[in-house]
């Protein structure tokens, strides 16, 4: 593990990153623009690598409730002690899922600070994640509006016991997008970045069929990798039926010169009603993509009508005559890229993310 400070203000601020979030250009950007003393643990991944530490939580649940701490655990746990009282941290904020940290750390760090853990993965692992410690954090964030079709994430959340919730979306990170944006001269007319499930796949591959070149679908799992044998035979079939050809990956690089070629992109979800939670929902519109998202009554907490289109969950009938029309009328397609690329710009980058959490909190103290 690392840890880092960058110091640009007087509140102390904890966090720990990985991922997106583990580069020092985000840092310096939330640390600079908020005006906050911040320090990141970094490297967790790599030094639990040989440890049950990311599986920990999913697989025993049961040790909310046991004395038992895993040793690496305990390491983890004394570093963020003695950062917290050697640097007077007013505010930690756990990234990720909140059952990593054991209750009886989460109650010792709760009489040194405010305590908070931010959820990226909310609707499908929060039941899991979130309410087996639900009442043990001062607040919990979440990215995604609604938990299921009607309800929000933050009525869920409180129904479990969590003192606080509050939606707060992930943002944009840095090196998610290019600052230059070229929004007419583009070559690939509508593109997917994602995972597979069963659904989505479905409803991507009978798009496919209909637009044929002009879809592309990039992403992990769309091969069968770590498929059962059957599994992945009955996708080969699939794909052959639907005329998919064999689908790539990208890498951070790769990923934006993508965006930055497309007309439109689909923001596909893996639950109706739930969400939007996804990445995508900023990514897009930043890198200049008119955005296609299938959460309507989510997508309203974050752009307006003339700065993203919406077609119904896992409709072909709804959306191909959407992205029809805008791929024939280019000057309307553009105009609303440009308001979903100003407003992402302007509200939804990581550091105006942290800006509302750092809001939340002044308040609660």
């Amino acid at each position: 593990m690392k840890v880092n400070n960058y110091n640009y203000g007087q509140i102390s601020v904890l966090i720990n990153s990985y991922g997106a979030h583990d580069n020092d250009e985000n840092h310096i950007k939330i640390a600079e623009f908020n005006k906050i003393n911040l320090f990141t643990i970094s490297k967790i991944s790599d030094y639990f690598n040989d440890t049950p530490f990311f599986n920990y939580g999913y697989m025993n649940i049961e040790r909310i409730n046991s004395e038992y701490v895993h040793p690496k655990f305990k390491e983890l746990y004394d570093l963020i002690e003695n950062i917290i009282i050697q640097n007077n941290i007013k505010l930690f904020i756990w990234l990720g899922d909140p059952i990593m940290l054991h209750s009886s750390f989460i109650n010792k760090i709760k009489k040194l600070c405010y305590i908070s853990a931010w959820t990226f993965d909310d609707p499908m692992t929060s039941e899991r994640v979130v309410k087996p410690v639900a009442r043990l954090y001062n607040c919990i964030f979440h990215v995604a509006p609604y938990y299921s079709e009607g309800k929000t994430t933050k009525e869920v959340f409180e129904e479990w016991g969590v003192p606080k919730s509050e939606l707060i979306h992930n943002g944009v990170n840095e090196g998610k997008y290019n600052r230059k944006v070229d929004f007419g001269n583009r070559d690939i007319d509508i593109v997917f970045v994602g995972s597979v499930f069963r659904e989505r796949l479905i409803f991507l591959f009978k798009l496919k069929k209909y637009f044929g070149k002009k879809l592309h679908i990039y992403g992990y799992g769309w091969n069968g990798e770590n498929m059962p044998f059957f599994k992945k035979i009955f996708l080969y079939i699939l794909k052959f039926y639907y005329g998919v050809p064999k689908i790539q990956t990208l890498n951070n690089k790769e990923y934006k010169k993508i965006l930055q070629r497309a007309k439109i992109g689909i923001n596909d979800h893996m639950q109706n009603g739930a969400g939007p939670s996804s990445a995508r929902t900023f990514e897009l519109p930043l890198n200049g993509v008119l955005q296609f998202c299938d959460i309507k009554n989510g997508i309203k907490y974050f752009f307006e009508a003339n700065e993203v289109t919406t077609y119904e969950y896992k409709n072909v009938k709804s959306i191909i005559p959407k992205i029809e029309y805008f791929l024939s009328n280019e000057s309307e397609r553009i105009k609303i890229a440009k308001n979903g690329y100003t407003k992402s710009k302007n509200n939804h980058m990581i550091y105006h993310s942290f800006s509302k959490i750092l809001e939340v909190y002044k308040s609660d103290c």
